[in-house]
């Protein structure tokens, strides 16, 4: 049990840097990956020959180096990754991917060359040097077949990581305007909906067309029957008035 959380807690995959790193760095550090194992394979084929300590000591520095720009390497591969992996397609994911869980291997294969160099300034017999040598040309070759496959990830699944960059600038950028949008379309909402309550509120209720008529048709009734009373009662006066001169 103690062993698999020590396995965990060295994998590379799982670990967090405490400060985050700028885009951009992985295509730089990929390139001292390639020429120092180069680098140190010359002076290892000259050391053959020339057999001096101190190129010895140099080439034990370099590989130092080299595992340090390794682990940057893969960090820094892992900023620009995230960056890129949502804009690629499902192959160039998957290519990614591959390329990703390849590049941890290499970091732990590092140390295996360092220290079959160390072994070799140690015992010093022809047999360690070619072992050495062998080891580091493998080496080599796996580093060579993950610059491909990086390539390839730029060149023809388009992963380049400052057109990613830009575009997830942009793409937050208009997050950012359909934030807005949405805030002023509710606000737009919110304020119709307190027009549509003021106008309910405020509504008079008129009468029906059958309440006019039976409304006019009724003042009309009362306005005939008040005409005929005062006719009635002019036509009444008359007679009496009549009547009166009549008995004179």
């Amino acid at each position: 049990m103690e062993i698999m959380e020590y396995l965990n807690y060295l994998n590379l995959d799982k670990m967090k840097l405490p400060f985050e790193l700028p885009l951009l760095l992985h295509p730089i550090s990929v390139h001292f990956l390639v020429a120092i194992p180069i680098i140190i394979l010359l002076l290892e084929l000259v050391n053959l020959y020339l057999k001096k300590p101190y190129l010895n000591k140099i080439t034990a520095s370099f590989w130092f180096l080299l595992i340090f720009i390794f682990v940057f390497a893969f960090f820094a591969g892992k900023t620009d990754g995230s960056h890129a992996f949502s804009l690629l397609s499902d192959e160039g994911q998957k290519e990614l991917k591959e390329h990703k869980q390849l590049g941890m291997i290499l970091v732990y294969l590092s140390l295996v060359p360092f220290f079959v160099k160390l072994l070799s300034m140690a015992i010093k017999t022809r047999a360690m040097q070619i072992v050495y040598l062998i080891t580091l040309l493998a080496f080599i070759g796996g580093i060579l077949k993950q610059g491909y496959d990086g390539g390839e990830l730029v060149y023809k699944y388009g992963a380049n990581v400052k057109m990613v960059s830009k575009m997830d600038d942009k793409i937050m950028d208009l997050e950012d305007e359909v934030d807005e949008l949405k805030e002023k379309l509710n606000s737009c909402q919110n304020s119709l909906q307190e027009l549509k309550s003021k106008e309910e509120n405020s509504t008079i209720t008129l009468p029906s067309k059958e309440e006019n008529e039976s409304t006019t048709a009724s003042e009309t009734n009362e306005t005939v029957q008040s005409i005929n009373k005062e006719e009635n009662k002019t036509l009444k006066e008359k007679v009496e008035e009549n009547s009166t001169k009549e008995a004179l």
